[in-house]
């Protein structure tokens, strides 16, 4: 436990000093919101259309954190030897794993609570239901913190696959928009799966209409874990430029 701890506190300084972190997570969703959709936030009115707006930037935040936080940053550890470093320093692998994903939930928690503070103050919604579902949100979502550790097991060298995970968020969040509720593949699209839950969390908080669950909620969290186990066990340490 004081391994996973004294790593979680390092990879938390390493987050806090690189401020392209904060820029991505809070800043560019806030600007996305208050520059570029601002006639879209003005036409918005009552808890219920709030709520389908704000969603998509908390699912962008939840989703962003965990692939470039911990699937992306896992990767590059193991690219520059240092994951493999780790692991002989604390004796396993695990502490480094768990500690990275703890930072993560952290610094996704701080970053929910400044830019859903910047956006509901700003237009005179502050309301405490606001904050309590995004962090709901969080939590319903480690599978997929779990899941995303099949990225570091990649053969590939980070900077040519961070590139190819970029085009793949803004594409998947696209599919996500576009497509409504849909079938059980549909929800293997993370930005989907996550969205239609805020909503049913959303109806559980009365700030939107009741929204049904749908069993296939589960069954694709439930693959996520599964996934998740298997890579963390699995998980490559070797890197593919340096040995």
């Amino acid at each position: 436990m004081k391994k996973t701890l004294g790593f979680f506190l390092l990879n938390f300084k390493i987050i806090t000093a690189e401020k392209i972190a904060f820029v991505w997570s809070v800043l560019l969703p806030a600007f996305i919101a208050i520059v570029n959709q601002q006639n879209v936030l003005r036409s918005l009115s009552g808890f219920r259309e709030w709520v389908l707006y704000l969603c998509w930037f908390w699912v962008f935040i939840i989703i962003s954190c965990f692939v470039y936080g911990v699937g992306l940053q896992l990767a590059r550890l193991r690219e520059s030897g240092m994951l493999k470093t780790y692991t002989m320093l604390s004796g396993g692998k695990y502490p480094i794993v768990f500690g990275t994903i703890l930072s993560q939930i952290v610094f996704c928690l701080v970053s929910l609570f400044i830019f859903t503070f910047i956006i509901t103050f700003l237009n005179g919604m502050m309301d405490a239901r606001f904050f309590i579902l995004p962090v709901i949100l969080l939590f319903i979502s480690l599978p997929f913190g779990l899941f995303i550790l099949f990225l570091p097991n990649l053969p590939f060298q980070y900077g040519n696959f961070s590139v190819i995970v970029n085009i793949l968020i803004y594409l998947l969040l696209w599919l996500a928009y576009d497509s409504g509720n849909g079938s059980l593949a549909a929800l293997f699209n993370p930005f989907r799966l996550f969205y239609e839950l805020a909503l049913f969390i959303g109806g559980l908080l009365r700030i939107h209409e009741p929204f049904a669950f749908r069993p296939e909620y589960a069954i694709v969290l439930g693959i996520y874990l599964l996934i998740g186990f298997f890579s963390l066990k699995k998980l490559n340490l070797l890197s593919v430029v340096q040995r």
